[in-house]
C-alpha cells in the first residue's frame, strides 16, 4: 500500500466526516452566542416561594438569616455579602444545602420535599411580605 492509498484508507475510516465537524462547529457557535447575548445578570433581590406562593422578598444587600417553617419541614436561608444559601434543612436528600451559594440573576435553589424555591431576580415584587 503506497502513501496515497494509506491516506485514502485513513480518510475513509475516520470516525468524523466533514459534515459532522460542520455541525459541531455550528452548535459551538450557537452556544457561544447564547452566552454572549444572554449573560447572567447581577441579581438585586431574593424571592422565596413556599408552595408556589411568593412569601418573602429581600435585597441581596441585606445580611439576614430566615427560618422558614412549613408543614413539610424547616429550612434556614442565609443572605450574606450578596449571596444566598440554604444553611439548614431537615429534608432527607439535602440537595438544597449542598447546592451552595447563588448570586446571579436567574439562579435558583430548590428544596422539593419542602416545596421551597429561592430565586435571584433583578426586581422586587410589591406584594411580597418581608
Amino acid at each position: 500500500m503506497n502513501r496515497s492509498e494509506k491516506f485514502e484508507y485513513i480518510k475513509n475510516k475516520s470516525p468524523f466526516k466533514w459534515w459532522d465537524l460542520c455541525v459541531i462547529a455550528f452548535i459551538a457557535v450557537i452556544v457561544l452566542l447564547i452566552f454572549l447575548l444572554f449573560p447572567l445578570t447581577e441579581g438585586e433581590y431574593v424571592k422565596i416561594y413556599v408552595n408556589s406562593s411568593l412569601t418573602y422578598t429581600y435585597s441581596l444587600n441585606e445580611n439576614v438569616e430566615v427560618k422558614i417553617e412549613t408543614k413539610d419541614g424547616i429550612n434556614t436561608v442565609r443572605i450574606k455579602d450578596g449571596k444566598v444559601s440554604v444553611i439548614f434543612s431537615d429534608c432527607s436528600n439535602q440537595n438544597c444545602v449542598e447546592q451552595g451559594e447563588i448570586s446571579k440573576g436567574g439562579e435558583k435553589i430548590v428544596c422539593l420535599p419542602h416545596k421551597l424555591v429561592i430565586e435571584i431576580t433583578g426586581e422586587a415584587d410589591i406584594d411580597a411580605v418581608s
